[in-house]
């Protein structure tokens, strides 16, 4: 692990499927990134199944670079209640967090049905399954962290820290800058908020694009000022549907800069 506190990491997301393993992790280092998030099932060429841990570990070790989190589920627990089938998954998942040396077990929960009663059964499978599945992640020397949006079925920033104090704090949240800036919460008043809970910085470009870009009008001073007044030591991941792989060494640079600025 190239850095214990506040890495530089990206998420493998929309768009980089373009890459192997072999090629994205040699991508990500060539960047200057110093992570990477792992979706447990593959989003790699190729990919729809549980990735090669073996080769991740592989590949990662060569390359001295850490995994702060691996995506554990999502939106099939907001679609069903606790089955075999969800704690399969989990266990494979959090075997892959643990050889890795990830500290964080990503979970979005999905889409929200445009039905009211449907979507509150989806919030109610959600609860069931944090209920039955939280202790065990914890067991496994993990924290959860939960990405909130608008649209899905934790779709607000009142309800994201209501789930989140539901729990005892159990739940992390995951602070995207693209979708707090599409909830109006100002990033000083969204670190504040968060507080103990944040577990997790995505950054996002306003436009959906790497952060920094052109079309960017997210306050990243506001931000990165209100995390070192709260000690922040996360990840600090570039999160963005990969369009033109010169977008990768970019949104590197762009976050190193403003985390060594911050944290020099």
């Amino acid at each position: 692990m190239s850095r214990v506190l506040r890495p530089v990491a990206v998420d493998a997301y929309v768009g980089w499927s373009v890459f192997g393993p072999e090629e994205f992790c040699a991508a990500v280092f060539a960047a200057g990134f110093e992570g990477f998030n792992l979706p447990f099932i593959s989003r790699f060429k190729g990919g729809g199944g549980p990735v090669d841990v073996d080769l991740i570990e592989r590949l990662a070790g060569e390359h001295g670079l850490c995994v702060p989190s691996v995506y554990v589920g999502g939106p099939e627990w907001s679609a069903s209640p606790p089955c075999l089938e969800h704690r399969e998954g989990l266990e494979a998942a959090l075997a892959a967090a643990q050889r890795l040396g990830a500290k964080l077990a990503g979970t979005w929960p999905g889409v929200a049905s445009k039905d009211a009663s449907e979507e509150m059964r989806q919030r109610a499978n959600l609860c069931d399954c944090l209920r039955t599945y939280l202790g065990r992640i914890a067991d496994a020397g993990l924290r959860l962290s939960l990405e909130f949006e608008p649209g899905s079925v934790v779709g607000s920033f009142e309800s994201a820290l209501a789930l989140s104090d539901d729990f005892h704090g159990a739940i992390g949240l995951c602070l995207d800058t693209h979708h707090v800036n599409n909830l109006g919460v100002p990033p000083t008043e969204a670190v504040e908020r968060l507080g103990a809970r944040l577990a997790e910085v995505h950054l996002s470009s306003t436009a959906r694009g790497p952060a920094g870009e052109e079309a960017d009008q997210y306050d990243y001073a506001a931000l990165f000022a209100a995390l070192a007044a709260l000690g922040y030591e996360g990840p600090l991941t570039s999160q963005f549907p990969l369009k033109d792989p010169a977008q990768i060494p970019a949104s590197a640079a762009f976050a190193l800069a403003w985390r060594d600025r911050t944290w020099s």
